[in-house]
């Protein structure tokens, strides 16, 4: 039996993306989770292949704020910044969007399947 509030996080394929060294810091100490997109949205993504790398990164930067389930950047101390924020601040350099970008489609595109 599958119980939405129990098994559905577990439904869905996460990505831990590590990037502490874009901030100075041991590369595990800062990172971004993303979740898998829904069908749609994949679907949509490989549509944005065939149109090239500007396309495939304006619908990145368009769905992945939604896709964020956990993330260890704040504006404060004890205020976490907005996945909006955090996908602007990916976004703002050429080798980290790169890396996110890259990782993120490798492991979105060669899900494991679940047994």
């Amino acid at each position: 039996m599958f119980i939405k509030s129990i098994n559905y996080d577990k439904f869905l394929v996460k990505v831990k993306i590590e990037i502490g060294s874009f901030f100075d810091m041991k590369e595990d100490e800062v990172y971004v989770v993303f979740k898998e997109l829904d069908t749609f949205n994949t679907l949509e993504l490989k549509d944005a292949f065939e149109k090239g790398e500007t396309e495939i990164l304006k619908k990145l930067k368009n769905v992945l704020p939604e896709t964020i389930i956990d993330h260890n950047f704040y504006e404060q101390e004890n205020v976490k910044m907005s996945n909006n924020d955090v996908v602007e601040l990916l976004f703002s350099k050429n080798k980290l969007t790169t890396k996110v970008v890259g990782e993120y489609i490798s492991a979105l595109f060669q899900l494991p399947e679940k047994e």
